[in-house]
């Protein structure tokens, strides 16, 4: 479909917005920033350990070493959440 990513960023966006819109402080940009990236990269792990086409399976070390990149801070998320996402991500059909 054409623009499907276009569309898929408004809704990552909007949720973050409103993730942060629900919280009791006032959040940062950080923090809306992270919620966009790792809700992103759950959409592409799930692609990735999914999709029939894909040849060679993600691997927990790329998934964290990718999301690194774009959240280096581990006390925003964690090796261990992001491990869960991962499994969690893994077992699903």
């Amino acid at each position: 479909m054409n623009g499907e990513s276009q569309l898929i960023e408004r809704i990552l966006q909007g949720l973050a917005d409103e993730m942060a819109a629900q919280m009791q402080e006032s959040p940062s940009k950080d923090f809306k920033d992270t919620v966009f990236s790792l809700n992103y990269a759950i959409i592409m792990l799930n692609t990735d350990l999914h999709h029939p086409d894909v040849i060679e399976r993600m691997k927990f070390p790329n998934f964290e070493k990718n999301f690194r990149l774009v959240c280096p801070d581990e006390e925003i998320v964690s090796k261990k959440q992001l491990q869960d996402i991962f499994d969690d991500i893994k077992v699903q059909n």
